[in-house]
């Protein structure tokens, strides 16, 4: 069980900030992503219904 403890926390916190930072990175980016798509078809539908008017 001591053994199994200390192979555990091998892990640097550097390496684990940089892994929660590009997560958080890349969620952002999807989710703008996602409100700029959002936003464009949003856009593209209310210019079809004033065309059809």
């Amino acid at each position: 069980i001591k053994a199994q403890r200390r192979t555990l926390p091998d892990f640097p916190p550097k390496t684990v900030l940089s892994g929660q930072l590009c997560v958080s990175l890349a969620i952002s980016v999807s989710v703008r992503d996602f409100y700029t798509f959002v936003h464009r078809v949003s856009r593209n539908n209310s210019e079809q219904s004033l065309t059809d008017m």
